[in-house]
């Protein structure tokens, strides 16, 4: 059996994992330290990564689930221990060799991620939007004229133009409304990213995906906009009660390992080297 080194992240040699190396050891996961960079690794069969089988076992829900959930246990249980660099699921190397000669490379980049994280972790913010909500919150504050009632073809034309122009003030109204829900989350985070937004159907039917971020931050920090979210906001981000009956709601998650701010290694390829 050819074996490999599968990667699960990095760490300072000062991590302590007394709570969580028993289970860890289990799993066949160890260290290897390299230069003050603590390497976490298992041993595996590469042929599950690389091969005729490979393509097949990729493709595979049922092979593939169990693996991603157990690298991702052992990344969290890792990042919960302290500051974490995680690989990506799939990183594979041929022995020690190669993975010293990536450490050699990277060793300023990793460090410095390390170091930048510290206390912190990745927390989502999701942002959810109710058009039927947004239309009522903006008719409060809009000193718009209303739509005339369709009863005659003069009416008909400027209703149907008063509408398109009320729809495009609602949209633009909206726009506004986010960018300070945007500026407010860049200024408590860290770092921020926006990220993709899925094409699940909501369960709630008015309800649309409209916005997905990614936020470093300290754990008090992450709390405290909890806070501010569950109320809607109303506290500090939209201060002028604009998101009063809700049009506007909020997910957040977290505490998750930094994936969505980790640097770019080029040598750690999905494959073993």
């Amino acid at each position: 059996m050819d074996r490999a080194l599968y990667l699960i992240g990095f760490s300072t040699t000062e991590l302590e994992t007394t709570s969580a190396m028993g289970w860890l050891a289990m799993a066949g996961v160890s260290h290897e330290d390299i230069d003050g960079v603590r390497c976490w690794i298992k041993e595996l069969d590469r042929s599950e990564f690389e091969g005729a089988e490979a393509e097949k076992n990729l493709a595979d829900i049922n092979w593939l689930t169990p693996r991603v959930l157990a690298h991702d246990s052992a990344v969290s249980a890792l990042n919960k221990q302290g500051r974490f660099f995680p690989a990506r699921f799939g990183s594979l190397f041929s022995g020690k060799e190669p993975l010293r000669a990536l450490v050699d490379t990277a060793k300023p980049t990793i460090l410095s991620f390390l170091d930048r994280v510290g206390e912190r972790r990745e927390w989502g913010v999701k942002v959810f939007l109710n058009r039927v909500l947004a239309e009522e919150s903006y008719a409060s504050v809009s000193n718009t004229i209303e739509v005339p009632v369709a009863d005659s073809g003069t009416n008909y034309l400027r209703a149907r133009h008063q509408s398109k122009l009320r729809e495009q003030a609602i949209k633009i109204w909206i726009g506004e409304q986010v960018e300070k829900l945007y500026g407010y989350l860049e200024s408590v985070a860290d770092r921020m990213v926006e990220r993709n937004i899925g094409n699940v159907p909501d369960t709630f039917a008015q309800r649309e995906w409209i916005g997905n971020y990614a936020l470093l931050m300290k754990e008090s920090d992450a709390l405290a906009l909890a806070l501010e979210l569950s109320s809607g906001g109303i506290g500090k981000i939209f201060a002028d009660k604009s998101n009063n009956n809700g049009f506007l709601s909020f997910e957040m998650t977290g505490p998750w390992p930094a994936y969505s701010f980790i640097p770019s290694l080029q040598s750690a390829t999905c494959g073993a080297v």
